[in-house]
C-alpha cells in the first residue's frame, strides 16, 4: 500500500481488550490515548467482565478531550479473545486494527511504527518485540520471543512464518473478513490468526524493537508456574492449564474446519489433531474420577501425554500434595 501524504494517511482503529483488569486498565488506556498516530479511533472494549473494568473504560471515554475518537463498549457475555477480537472487528472504522491487552501499555509511537512499517511492505500482519514488567510496572528485559513453537511446527518448514505475539500484533481488515464466530471460546486468538495467515498466504512482518509493555503477573493466563510450593497454588495452577487446554480444544476444532478440503495441510491436520487429543487428556483428568482418568490413559498416543497424565492418575488432591512437598524440600535443600 502506498500513502503519500499525511493527509492520505489511513484512519488506524487501536482495539484495548480487557477481562477482568480493573487493577491495570487505567495504565492500558492511557497507553491508548497517548498514540500519536493520527487519524485514530480508539475502542475500548469489555469482554463481559465481573469487576469494575467496563466503569473505568465508560469514564475514561467519557472524559477524553484528545484528538481521537474513543469507543466504550462491551461484549453481551465472556465470549473469549478470538471472537471478542471479532466483534470489534465488524464495528471498527480503520482499516488496521491494533491490539492492546487490558494489563499491557503500548508505547506512544506504537501505532506510528507499525503504519510506517505498513505503508512500505505487503504484509497484513505486523506484531513486535516487547519489554516484560512486572505487576507494579518493573521491567524484566526486553524479549524477542513470540512463542508459538508447538502451531509454528504444524506445518511443513516451506509454509512456516514468524509467530505473531498476540499482546503486540495489529492486522489489516481484510484478514477478519469472512471468519465465522467460534461456538466455544478461544483465548490464544494470536494462533488462530497465525493459522488464518498460512491458510491466506498473509505475509507476518516482524518489528524488531519494543513498542509494548508485557505485563508477567500472577494472574496472566500465560504466566508459568514459577516457585509455587503451596497445595492450593499447585492446585489453582492445575486448574488454569486445564482451563487453558479447553479452550485448546476449540482452537484445534476451529482450525481443522478451516484447512477442511485443503489441499497441501495433511501434515498440520495430523499434527492438530494430536494437539487436540493431548488437549482433551488435560482438560478432561481434572474432574474426572478414576476410572474416567483411566480411560483418558488409554487414549495416549505420545510420551508427552503418558508423562502428563500418569502423575495426575490418582486426582487433583493427590497430585497436588506430593508435588508440595517436593517443592517444600527442594526450597529447604537450596537454603
Amino acid at each position: 500500500m502506498t500513502h503519500e501524504s499525511t493527509q492520505e494517511l489511513p484512519l488506524v482503529t487501536f482495539a484495548l481488550f480487557a477481562y477482568n483488569q480493573e487493577k491495570y486498565i487505567r495504565e492500558a488506556i492511557e497507553g491508548a490515548f497517548a498514540q500519536t498516530y493520527e487519524p485514530l479511533e480508539i475502542i475500548l472494549s469489555d469482554d463481559g467482565s465481573s469487576d469494575d473494568t467496563f466503569n473505568v473504560m465508560q469514564e475514561a471515554a467519557k472524559n477524553y478531550s484528545g484528538p481521537h475518537r474513543v469507543i466504550a463498549r462491551q461484549t453481551n457475555e465472556n465470549r473469549g479473545t478470538f471472537n471478542h477480537v471479532l466483534e470489534v472487528a465488524r464495528e471498527m472504522s480503520g482499516e488496521l486494527m491494533v491490539l492492546g491487552a487490558g494489563d499491557d501499555i503500548s508505547a506512544p509511537n506504537r501505532c506510528n511504527e507499525i503504519v510506517s512499517e505498513w505503508i512500505r511492505s505487503p504484509a497484513k500482519i505486523f506484531f513486535s518485540i516487547y519489554e516484560k514488567i512486572d505487576d507494579v510496572g518493573k521491567s524484566l528485559g526486553v524479549s524477542e520471543s513470540s512463542g508459538g513453537q508447538e502451531i509454528t511446527n504444524w506445518f511443513a518448514p516451506e509454509q512456516r512464518q514468524h509467530f505473531n505475539h498476540g499482546a503486540t500484533t495489529a492486522y489489516h481488515s481484510e484478514v477478519f473478513r469472512g471468519l465465522s464466530f467460534s461456538e466455544d471460546p478461544i483465548f490464544s486468538e494470536d494462533a488462530l490468526f497465525y493459522i488464518i495467515s498460512i491458510v491466506n498466504g498473509y505475509e507476518i512482518r516482524k518489528l524488531p524493537f519494543p513498542l509494548v509493555k508485557y505485563r508477567q503477573s500472577a494472574d496472566s493466563i500465560s504466566n508459568d508456574m514459577g516457585d509455587k510450593t503451596s497445595k492450593a497454588d499447585i492446585e489453582g495452577f492445575e486448574k488454569k492449564i486445564s482451563w487453558m487446554a479447553k479452550s485448546y480444544v476449540s482452537l484445534c476444532d476451529y482450525a481443522l474446519k478451516l484447512l477442511d478440503n485443503i489441499e497441501g495441510f495433511e501434515r498440520a491436520k495430523g499434527r492438530i489433531k494430536a494437539t487436540h487429543r493431548f488437549a482433551m487428556i488435560r482438560c478432561g483428568w481434572i474432574d474426572s474420577g478414576l476410572g474416567e482418568r483411566i480411560r483418558l490413559a488409554l487414549l495416549c498416543r505420545e510420551m508427552r501425554e503418558v508423562r502428563f497424565l500418569l502423575p495426575r492418575i490418582l486426582g487433583l488432591n493427590f497430585f497436588a500434595q506430593i508435588k508440595s512437598w517436593f517443592a517444600t524440600a527442594k526450597v529447604r535443600r537450596v537454603r
